[in-house]
């Protein structure tokens, strides 16, 4: 079992249409990332597609342009070595004519004492 839970309801907008979609930040405090997982709620019909992307690119699925769908169903993504921070994002679209709320969850374990020691932070400007 995780250290901890990260929880994001987003609702996407009716005729939020992929040319032009909903992106909401996930904020997430330090640790390591066990598992994403993202729920889409039952009537949601196919018609809501999202990404999650870190630092502007696409993570899950980490094929480009290509979006998570569903009706009634929780996917589960187990995480290695993905970095926490403020740079997650959930990017996602509507077409269906009625809002819709997608749930995003991070379990995250604590850095352990040993490993806290060894972390290096790199200046932005470096990273981007």
């Amino acid at each position: 079992m995780a250290d901890r839970l990260h929880v994001f309801d987003v609702t996407v907008p009716a005729l939020t249409f992929p040319a032009a979609p909903l992106t909401t930040d996930l904020p997430i405090a330090e640790g390591r990332i066990v598992t994403a997982a993202l729920t889409f709620p039952a009537g949601c019909a196919g018609l809501v597609g999202v990404h999650l992307s870190y630092g502007g690119r696409q993570v899950i699925p980490v094929n480009e342009s290509t979006q998570l769908r569903g009706n009634g169903i929780r996917l589960v993504y187990e995480m290695h070595n993905y970095p926490t921070g403020n740079q997650w994002r959930l990017v996602a679209y509507n077409t269906d004519a009625y809002d819709h709320t997608v749930t995003v969850e991070f379990e995250i374990n604590e850095f352990s004492t040993g490993e806290l020691s060894t972390i290096t932070f790199l200046p932005a400007e470096v990273i981007s």
